[in-house]
């Protein structure tokens, strides 16, 4: 799927404040006379959202999360934030860490099936569930179960009414009075309210309009001769209505047909005519599922996308076989498939492509360690791998091309690892650095290459440099002859080059003023190129604006002229020119999200992209803070020394780790913000047993906050010899970053 190219613009960033460590469980401890309470808390994540650009990675949960079973067919959202989700055998609530299963039990009697077809709510307190032959109602805040219907086909809830069928009969329930009226005859299922009130019925005859009882018109048919399956009244008022065989039919407010779209018209089209259900996410694109996998349409390209399972790509639709997509108040969207759990991604969070290695499949990445990476002048991306050669991105096609030194041969991967690289846009040539081999010289248009052997050492980094390429063996540093294809001297002064050399150098830079930056095990070390006057920055504890102890593995120059220097557990330095000292960013002074930094690039704005161990951040020099931090939804679990970062000309970001490639625009971080978690009381057990709400035994009633409906203000613990409140002094609560209860 080619991505939509995000235009480039002023990017402007929401200030970062560091979060506080908020766990995936709360535990708090009341020690009473002679008994031991536990209270339990989940926390139910709200998702920040940002733009949906290309390939999806898709999230799953499964019978290893706590599904009860893997056949989910059907999803809804309670006021809490917590995710219900109907299987075959039992009903399951996901509180974002951690799932509870209820089952047709003695415990529970009102729930009387374990086949859960469909749920729904008014999110105020109860929850409505369609099982085989039962319509049930559970009451959050008692936790309890109670049948209201027996038989019943379909179920909607809208405007303010549970709306259900019993065979061809429509009836509503009342919650004030707690009973059932009869409305009129009418399809069996699906059911879908319009904002007017009209209610929307499917079934084996088509669709029928169930007019608001005020407009006067009763029912009306407005499509026939189809099994209609699924209904969906979207954002504009379209009516989306999936049929059994006959693909999908959008009919107007009216009932008048507008569009019919089937599997195999064009190029791109729903990958079948059995239709089971339909949503919209918040860009407006409407998602469908059916048994041959997931698919979208965007209204505004009239273009179909298809999703289905593939078992080389874990991040991708774990089933072919999709019976429930909901999306939920944070805009993620959820999948409920048959035979492979839930599926779910947020098309605004789930920003990032992802791009594996494959040994097999020449079309992808050739190994997972990406290293450094540069744009060729016709857009094309040229990619160093640590033990894979080097790949060709096209940016069109979103494939890789693979090169190698030498005839490729599996045996030889150690020979395949490129540590630096560098372009010479008039010859159109890459030079790199081949790991105890020499110099590769790569021709970008008639993609040949020629090798240089120098075993005894390695070019390990390289910079552009007035119209110059300027590398750094470790032990010397040398520049470029682009006649010749090969390195040598960087100066003709030899006391410049003795001068730049007698220490091992990880990392070298040439600043704007002329200055060559040699980081080295014994601290940083500065020359200029004119004067040949040397400075030595070390580590002094007595000063604060003195240069950390860890060594420099990354330097830049902003565009303002900012000198900043990355290090392996110092944190960040800037330079002060006027001073000759440094100011320091780390995690200790909250101004960085780690001590280490691999990489560092530029992006618009002047901001800082930043790469950490298992993360990458946003850095605003201005600010003097991070205003973005990657979180669970990146795909690359990690960085290392060589990883790296490269910003092309259309405002994409690559970012290379130790476990593949990944972009993304940078339109799109701009529109990221930080998690919002909100924390619900979800469970109190006592000696592990589970208590539920209104038990005179345990809890005060008149304090009490009914199971989920609302944010914890107060509570009171009873116990039979004490009453012992949450904030008192005789709370031990553990462990010590644990989210206090109380006022």
């Amino acid at each position: 799927m080619t991505p939509i190219r995000a235009k480039r613009q002023q990017v402007v960033y929401e200030h970062f404040t560091p979060p506080q460590h908020i766990p995936d469980s709360s535990t708090g401890v009341v020690r009473g006379w002679c008994r031991l309470a536990f209270l339990i808390f989940g926390l139910v994540l709200f998702l920040p959202a940002t733009r949906l650009s290309g390939q999806i990675l898709f999230n799953h949960l499964d019978h290893t999360n706590g599904l009860p079973q893997i056949n989910v067919m059907s999803v809804y959202q309670d006021e809490t934030g917590a995710i219900w989700f109907g299987t075959i055998s039992g009903l399951c609530r996901y509180n974002g860490s951690s799932t509870r299963v209820f089952y047709s039990s003695p415990e529970y009697p009102g729930l009387t099936k374990n086949s859960i077809l469909s749920i729904t709510g008014n999110r105020n307190g109860a929850v409505y569930i369609r099982t085989e032959y039962d319509l049930i109602r559970y009451d959050i805040a008692a936790d309890s179960f109670r049948v209201i219907s027996d038989g019943a086909t379909g179920m909607f809830y809208g405007n303010g009414k549970l709306w259900f069928t019993v065979g061809d009969k429509l009836y509503t329930w009342s919650e004030e009075s707690e009973t059932i009226s009869f409305h009129s005859g009418t399809e069996r299922d699906p059911l879908s309210v319009s904002t007017e009130g009209n209610v929307w019925c499917g079934g084996s005859n088509g669709v029928t309009i169930v007019e608001n009882p005020r407009s006067g018109k009763g029912n009306r048919r407005v499509l026939g001769g189809v099994f209609v399956y699924s209904l969906y009244i979207d954002s504009e008022g379209l009516v989306w209505a999936g049929t059994r065989d006959d693909g999908i039919y959008t009919l107007d407010p009216e009932g008048n047909v507008q569009w019919r779209f089937l599997h195999g018209y064009g190029e791109r089209s729903i990958s079948d005519n059995f239709v089971r259900t339909i949503a919209e996410d918040e860009n407006g694109i409407i998602w469908t599922g059916t048994s041959m996998g997931l698919d979208s349409y965007d209204k505004e390209s009239g273009e179909w996308t298809n999703y289905k399972p593939d078992e080389t790509e874990p991040g991708s639709l774990s089933d072919l076989s999709v019976f429930a997509i909901y999306r939920d108040m944070q805009n993620t969207m959820w999948v409920g498939t048959y035979y492979g759990g839930v599926n779910y991604f947020n098309p605004r969070r789930d920003i990032f492509r992802y791009y594996r290695a494959s040994q097999t499949n020449p079309d992808r990445l050739s190994y997972p360690f990406v290293g450094s990476m540069i744009q060729d002048a016709g857009g094309n991306m040229w990619i160093c791998t640590d033990g894979g050669g080097l790949n060709c991105f096209d940016p069109d096609t979103r494939k890789f091309t693979r090169y190698f030194y030498e005839e490729y041969n599996p045996d030889n991967m150690p020979r395949y690892h490129i540590k630096s690289i560098g372009y010479d846009r008039a010859t159109g040539k890459l030079y790199m650095g081949v790991w105890g081999i020499g110099l590769w010289v790569f021709d970008t248009e008639t993609r040949k290459g020629i090798l240089h052997e120098r075993r005894d050492w390695t070019v390990m980094n390289m910079q552009h440099y007035r119209g110059e390429i300027v590398a750094n063996t470790g032990w010397e540093i040398l520049k470029v002859d682009t006649g010749t294809d090969t390195l040598v001297p960087f100066s003709n002064d030899d006391e410049l080059n003795r001068l730049m050399g007698g220490e091992y150098v990880y990392q070298f830079f040439i600043d704007g003023s002329g200055r060559i930056w040699l980081s080295s095990h014994s601290g940083l070390r500065r020359i200029d190129l004119a004067t040949k006057q040397t400075r030595e920055y070390r580590h002094d504890s007595a000063d604060h604006r003195s240069f950390g102890t860890s060594t420099v593995m990354s330097f830049i120059e902003t565009s303002e002229g900012g000198l900043f220097f990355g290090t392996l557990g110092s944190g960040l330095f800037r330079y002060n020119p006027s001073t000759d000292d440094f100011d320091n960013y780390n995690i200790t002074n909250g101004a960085q999200v780690s001590d280490f930094s691999y990489h560092i690039s530029e992006i618009d704005g002047g901001n800082l992209l930043i790469l950490h161990n298992d993360s990458f951040s946003i850095f605003d020099p201005h600010l003097g803070s991070t205003v973005y931090h990657s979180t669970g939804n990146f795909p690359l679990s990690g960085f290392f020394e060589g990883n790296s970062s490269y910003i092309t000309s259309e405002g994409e970001i690559f970012i290379g780790g130790v476990n593949g490639l990944a972009s993304v625009y940078q339109a799109d971080l701009a529109d990221s913000s930080p998690i919002d978690y909100n924390l619900y009381f979800d469970r109190l057990a006592i000696d592990g047993k589970n208590v539920r709400p209104k038990d005179p035994t345990v809890v005060d009633e008149k304090n009490f906050v009914p199971l989920g409906t609302r944010r914890i203000r107060s509570m009171v613990i009873r116990f039979p010899e004490s009453e012992i409140v949450p904030d008192a002094e005789n709370v031990e609560v553990f462990p010590p970053d644990a989210v206090e209860i109380g006022e």
